[in-house]
């Protein structure tokens, strides 16, 4: 199947469906089934659709499946979004409670890119209730995976911890080596965003040498995203930018804007602190080329407030101001608190920078009680 070659190591479905009469390409990799995969993405969503309208339900449930794979690939999260809840409608149109909680796991996903946080963990709780009840331990692993990113992104990181925790051990010991991969990333940026840099790199150094080892060149490109965020934390700026340099070589053209536009903007960060001005400049460009069709939230907030450190070092104090005020506006829009506090941070120093003393003190005592409320000591609150 496309799906599989195209992602290795994903959950397959609970049962084969009937065979195809349609002919199919030959797919002799990864890349060929992911490129197969992105060009037929609207159509695999369009028969989905026409197979729960003709009330093919199960059909429709093992397409949508599929299909959000392709979308979510491709950065197509609102379409991600339709066709997951159009998977969750056909499962509770046939009562199968196995099929319903993996396409609630689906649609926690969607929820999370497009920063609905809340809808996330509503979603999340009853599949990990399905899963437990059903004695589906892969569907466990899943939910218990995505209920730790959901707490995470929303600053609760001592349950979001307990849980990316046990969804890794859950995936190691049922060999779902993709899933794993991707909780020890989630892990990593959660170890991030408490300080804890070291245990960030060695979590996400895992997650690069797992996906490596399963050829998923693309998790492997978002687990050295996050490795590099490490480095750049422990001040390795070189090692960040091999990190950098080996994303680009591996989803330069494949990967999706929302996470592309980080990966430029981190290599902007990068590139100014080992002084490479012009590079720093070219990457900030097309990070915000990105970053205008990524429609993503969560990624949008972090992109600003990467490029308004840019900026500030730069000496654009005004630009850098802009960042962080749509950076929290974002931010604080969909309960992403970690980029919150950071925004307002970083708003602080430049209009310190600006000669507005009065009002970058009132902006650092909101992020201090920002950071305090997430338990981020005052070392780590960059």
């Amino acid at each position: 199947m496309a799906c599989d070659l195209a992602f290795p190591g994903r959950r397959p479905a609970q049962q084969p469906g009937p065979a195809s009469p349609l002919s199919l390409p030959v797919l002799t990799s990864g890349h060929t089934a992911r490129a197969w995969l992105s060009r037929e993405s609207d159509n695999l969503a369009q028969v989905a659709e026409h197979a729960r309208d003709a009330r093919q339900y199960r059909q429709a449930a093992d397409l949508a499946h599929n299909a959000v794979l392709a979308l979510d690939a491709r950065g197509r999260f609102e379409e991600f979004h339709r066709i997951a809840t159009l998977g969750v409608e056909c499962a509770r149109a046939l009562h199968d409670q196995s099929l319903l909680a993996r396409g609630l796991s689906d649609m926690a996903a969607a929820a999370w890119r497009l920063g609905r946080l809340r809808d996330g963990l509503t979603a999340t709780e009853e599949s990990l209730d399905l899963a437990v009840a059903l004695d589906d331990r892969t569907g466990e692993a899943e939910s218990t995976g995505m209920l730790g990113l959901l707490l995470a992104t929303l600053g609760r990181y001592d349950e979001a911890r307990a849980h990316l925790r046990r969804s890794i051990e859950l995936k190691h010991e049922l060999g779902a080596h993709r899933a794993e991969a991707q909780s020890l990333t989630d892990l990593s940026s959660l170890h991030e965003h408490c300080g804890r840099y070291r245990e960030a790199a060695e979590a996400a150094r895992r997650a690069v040498e797992l996906n490596h080892r399963i050829g998923a060149w693309d998790m492997e490109a978002l687990a050295l995203t996050d490795l590099a965020v490490a480095h750049l934390r422990l001040d390795q700026d070189e090692q960040a930018g091999n990190c950098l340099d080996r994303v680009l070589e591996l989803n330069a053209e494949s990967g999706p804007a929302a996470e592309m536009s980080r990966v430029h903007a981190l290599c902007a960060q990068v590139r100014h602190q080992l002084g490479e001005n012009a590079a720093a400049t070219r990457h900030v460009q097309r990070a915000l080329e990105l970053d205008g069709g990524s429609r993503a939230p969560l990624r949008q907030a972090t992109v600003r407030n990467i490029l308004g450190g840019v900026y500030l070092g730069q000496g654009r104090y005004t630009a850098a101001a802009d960042l962080h005020t749509e950076a929290h506006e974002i931010a604080t829009g969909v309960g992403y608190r970690i980029e919150t506090a950071r925004a307002l941070a970083g708003l602080s120093a430049a209009l310190r920078a600006c000669g507005d003393i009065e009002a970058a003190d009132a902006y650092r005592g909101r992020a201090a009680a920002e950071f305090d409320q997430l338990g981020i000591s005052s070392g780590n609150r960059t």
